[in-house]
């Protein structure tokens, strides 16, 4: 099945024009596609990776998009949206349907840098969790060195928009 057109809460960020132009730095490629449990996007940010995969119909969807565009656009300018092609965006619906088919158990692929310090770290303290495996956000806030910081963390976990591929889905 194909995912439907571009969710109308991202319209607006997306560059007028053609959509197979060539993308320059400033600039977010979107893709969408179906998984198993729903229509995802999928932003990414030339070499430098994954920006966003998350389902379309999230809560706060918007507010991601906004935080990506300004966060990864060049000279200070926010990142324009295109639906120009990319490889990376390919590999990530790759990945994902091997992921929901059995068949991967972890991801290779690069992440754009985003959030502040101390999401990154929680978000790499994520990634460290194992195929099949829990943790909690205790467990999780004294792995990244900050033991009373829970509701941190958790707030932390919760502004993940690069979901499936960085494990949010793992900590109870």
């Amino acid at each position: 099945m194909r995912a439907p057109a571009l969710n109308a809460e991202l319209r607006p960020f997306v560059a007028p024009g053609d959509e197979n132009a060539p993308a320059g730095a400033g600039t977010l490629h979107a893709a969408e596609f179906d998984s198993p449990l729903g229509s995802m996007v999928a932003l990414v940010h030339g070499e430098h990776g994954l920006a966003l995969l998350d389902w379309t119909d999230r809560a706060g969807l918007e507010r991601a998009v906004r935080s990506a565009c300004v966060e990864l656009g060049a000279r200070g300018a926010p990142a324009e949206i295109t639906r120009a092609t990319h490889p990376l965006a390919e590999r990530a619906r790759t990945q994902l349907a091997e992921y929901f088919a059995g068949e991967r158990r972890a991801f290779d692929m690069p992440l754009a840098p985003l959030g502040t310090p101390f999401q990154r770290r929680a978000w790499e303290a994520l990634g460290r969790i194992a195929y099949g495996a829990t943790r909690s956000y205790g467990a999780q806030a004294r792995e990244i060195g900050t033991p009373a910081a829970v509701r941190a963390v958790a707030l932390a976990n919760g502004a993940n928009f690069r979901c499936v591929v960085i494990p949010c889905h793992r900590v109870v």
